[in-house]
């Protein structure tokens, strides 16, 4: 008795065949995971019994918007290295060789056999690594207890991890400082907000991006407490974007949220710590220039700053000739200044 028809026998077959490569894909995917998970911990100086979450996830949301790339640029920009425009096999061939000595100097002694496993990831998946590898090495460098890194690494996940790699040592910083605030309890949470969890902070930083990091030390950090105490950091960790815009920003509904949560006069000294950062900015600029141009030490200054550029000037060879011209007739005596124009003269 036939259980399958042919067409069900070959239904059957393909579903046979295709279960190995599936597992194939699981495998290949897994081994970077756990390859970058072994980089992390290597980085931040902990055992390998530290469990490390979202890692696979985190170098998905990496590869896709292509943060390891722009690390990579900006540190050849900082070495002095110029990428070639046009050029792309020369600019690859540099970001390789940069990713692979930042991971190197991220997790010093790391195991020969694990660089080469790196070297043969695929681009984005080694950019990404990268990240990672360097927010690791943040974390230890500001956090010298081993117990209380290792507990760090654990709540705040791959997510946090991957944030501080992109934004430095400082988010590392401020990712502490939010972590003693949930343990202390100064963190507010209001009735219907979820509570505050520290791979929030890396969630918010790694989605949200320059702009993110941009918006917590230009709002968040100068208010510190404000935002602590009213549950406005819970609201904002639970949704950055409802409250800034890409370029780090308040937005009105941000601002009218604040209103809400911290009332007027909180929201309106938040507020105004984005507004007064640009208001310096140009006040600063503004002053530089009134203060060159006016007053009784005005002239002085001009003078001085002519004096420089003519001094400057001299250093090149054709200003120099010209202007120390009429100073060689000076020097010469009138027997020799009659002698060359006789043999001025003298010439055909």
């Amino acid at each position: 008795m036939k259980l399958f028809t042919r067409t069900g026998q070959q239904v059957v077959a393909r579903a046979l065949l295709t279960i190995p490569l599936l597992m194939a894909g699981q495998r290949i995917w897994a081994a970077p995971a756990g390859l970058v998970e072994d980089l992390v911990r290597g980085a931040a100086g902990v055992g390998k019994d530290v469990p490390l979450r979202d890692v696979e996830a985190v170098l998905e949301d990496l590869s896709r918007s292509r943060a390891g790339r722009e690390v990579i640029d900006a540190e050849l920009r900082k070495s002095g290295t110029l990428l070639k425009e046009g050029d792309e096999a020369v600019n690859a061939a540099s970001r390789s060789a940069e990713a692979t000595r930042i991971i190197k100097q991220a997790a010093k002694g790391l195991d020969p056999g694990m660089i080469r496993e790196l070297e043969n990831l695929n681009e984005a998946t080694r950019e990404s690594a990268l990240v990672l590898a360097r927010g690791g090495h943040d974390v230890a460098a500001v956090l010298p207890d081993l117990a209380i890194r290792g507990q760090f690494l654990k709540e705040g996940g791959a997510e946090t991890v991957a944030a501080i790699g992109l934004h430095g040592p400082e988010a590392a910083r401020a990712a502490l400082r939010l972590d003693e605030a949930i343990k202390s309890g100064s963190l507010v949470v209001r009735e219907g907000q979820r509570a505050v969890k520290l791979a929030d902070f890396g969630a918010a930083m790694l989605r949200t991006g320059e702009g993110g990091w941009r918006f917590w030390q230009t709002y968040v950090v100068p208010h510190w407490k404000l935002w602590l105490a009213g549950g406005a950091l819970a609201a904002y960790l639970a949704d950055p974007e409802y409250f800034q815009t890409k370029a780090g920003d308040l937005t009105e509904r941000g601002f009218q949220k604040l209103i809400e949560l911290l009332g007027v006069l909180s929201a309106r000294a938040i507020q105004g710590a984005g507004e007064g950062a640009k208001k310096a900015a140009e006040d600063t600029g503004k002053a530089a220039i009134d203060s060159f141009f006016t007053g009784w030490n005005s002239v002085t200054r001009i003078l001085g700053l002519l004096i420089l550029l003519f001094v400057v000037s001299l250093l090149f060879r054709r200003i120099r000739y010209f202007v120390l011209l009429p100073f060689y007739w000076l020097q010469s005596s009138p027997a020799q200044t009659k002698a060359n124009h006789d043999d001025g003269q003298a010439k055909p």
